[in-house]
């Protein structure tokens, strides 16, 4: 039987589509009470769900490639929205009593204790299982390694790297501070931030770290990042921004309301992606890869439906949608043309399911 074609011809031009996709991100934060509030105007005015977190006790939220939200209870319970918070779908429970940290990447999700338990779910199996321990008893955050793996920082300031396959683990630095609150992966540094908002960064992957600025504000709960920008937010929902990589900060607006717990948004993708594929949705090649431009992709689907191809940079940040449309059961295949030297995650999804291959154009 002859493939289906998905497309024939896909060209490409990455020049401006960057900003536009970031330009449009929103900000969310989320209460001790359960209570969750989006901006999509960088923190100036919000916006509350009338729909409550699935868990009054929810600790940590992070979102996907997909933009879809994730958030984590210290009991362990892990719910998915793919509408902002206006309905919730449990993605199953780790029985631990310490849950501290969430993070997504496409066909994975990872959560860390603060005991230090280091947790991943397939998206193929949907089954949580223990990777091992960091090693420490006070893990506070969970942010990628900006060449892979991720960083996992501790109230006491101290910096673990952590691989999952195989599961090992490093430490390589500390903070110099005992009130670690957030911290995040910008390009090529990494930032963290502490409960009375100092800011340091680290320009060698958390291995050194430099004071940058001071926030100044009431106690800081969360920090995240839209683009090159950085937003952060205090227990009292004052939201600031840094646009100089964190050494000074502007007032962006309140959230008005008491108790804020975190900030995320929605353009935070993954700086960790990682080539995967499922039973449902199954990349066979690109041919060829790498490539002076021209290539094909080969996909395998156990259903037909709606579907799209994304791409992604190697910071994980999304460039352009490739591809909308219908996916057929069976074969499918994609030619493409992309005329911009360099490295790419390639995403398929549809149903739920997700595959990822990586793209090299020399």
């Amino acid at each position: 039987m002859k493939p289906h074609y998905a497309s024939s011809m896909l060209r490409v031009s990455l020049f401006l589509f960057l900003l536009v996709s970031l330009s449009s991100a929103a900000l969310i934060v989320f209460t001790d009470t359960g209570r969750l509030a989006r901006s999509t105007d960088n923190g100036a005015t919000w916006a509350w769900i009338d729909t409550p977190l699935p868990s009054s006790e929810s600790v940590d939220m992070t979102t996907s490639p997909s933009h879809d939200l994730y958030v984590v209870s210290k009991t362990g319970e892990v719910h998915r929205s793919v509408n902002y918070g206006s309905t919730w779908e449990s993605r199953g429970n780790i029985p631990v009593p310490d849950a501290c940290a969430i993070w997504k990447i496409t066909g994975l999700d990872f959560v860390i204790t603060q005991s230090g338990d280091f947790y991943k779910r397939s998206d193929a199996t949907g089954d949580w299982s223990l990777l091992g321990n960091v090693g420490a008893s006070d893990c506070a955050d969970l942010v990628p390694h900006p060449t892979g793996g991720f960083l996992t920082f501790t109230r006491s300031g101290d910096v673990w790297r952590v691989t999952t396959e195989p599961f090992t683990k490093s430490l390589i630095g500390n903070v110099n501070s005992s009130t670690i609150a957030s911290a995040v992966t910008l390009n090529s540094s990494v930032l963290a931030v502490t409960d009375e908002g100092d800011v340091a960064r680290s320009m060698d992957n958390g291995a050194h770290w430099l004071w940058r600025g001071t926030v100044s504000q009431l106690t800081v709960t969360g920090m995240t990042s839209k683009g090159t920008v950085l937003y952060l937010t205090t227990d009292a929902g004052e939201v600031m921004r840094s646009t100089d990589q964190g050494s000074n900060w502007l007032w962006c607006g309140t959230a008005s309301q008491v108790g804020i717990l975190g900030i995320t948004s929605d353009s935070v993708s993954v700086i960790s992606v990682e080539e995967y594929s499922s039973r449902l949705l199954e990349i066979f090649g690109v041919y060829p890869n790498p490539s002076h431009g021209r290539f094909t992709i080969y996909f395998r689907a156990s259903f037909s439906g709606s579907g799209s191809m994304r791409l992604f940079d190697v910071l994980g940040r999304e460039v352009d949608v490739l591809w909308q449309g219908t996916i057929f059961q069976g074969m499918n295949t994609v030619e493409a043309i992309k005329d911009i030297r360099g490295v790419y995650f390639l995403i398929i999804e549809a149903h739920e399911a997700s595959a990822v291959k990586k793209v090299i154009v020399d």
